[in-house]
């Protein structure tokens, strides 16, 4: 759903995953990799699903105002609070070295008891 004074016109090809998707095919160029790539969205079961799903080797955290907004396979990385939990997981992210599975569950649940959510 577009905002209430935006008009949107969609190709049915292109989604939010795409231009992630041209980077990862042109790996050599771009030096982009998934396991290195996390995301945000506050709608990951309507436009921002392609993204959330486009490789599991990708994080992506949900934003969304409420928890039953994420889908079951979403949850793990639920934070919530739409741009303010952005903002708290990009401040934790950058005090990380690593990013594998277990230090993003990490930073997930820091900004969720920060927020008590």
């Amino acid at each position: 759903m577009a905002a209430p004074n935006s008009v949107c016109i969609k190709n049915s090809a292109v989604d939010k995953s795409l231009p992630l998707q041209f980077l990862a095919a042109r790996h050599h160029e771009s030096g982009f990799t998934f396991n290195k790539s996390f995301a945000f969205g506050d709608n990951p079961s309507g436009n921002d699903r392609p993204l959330a799903s486009c490789s599991p080797e990708m994080f992506f955290f949900s934003v969304a105002s409420e928890l039953e907004q994420t889908p079951e396979a979403f949850r793990e990385l639920y934070v919530g609070h739409m741009e303010a939990g952005t903002a708290a997981v990009i401040c934790e992210l950058l005090r990380l070295s690593d990013f594998d599975k277990e230090s993003m569950m990490k930073v997930a649940d820091r900004v969720r008891q920060r927020n008590k959510l």
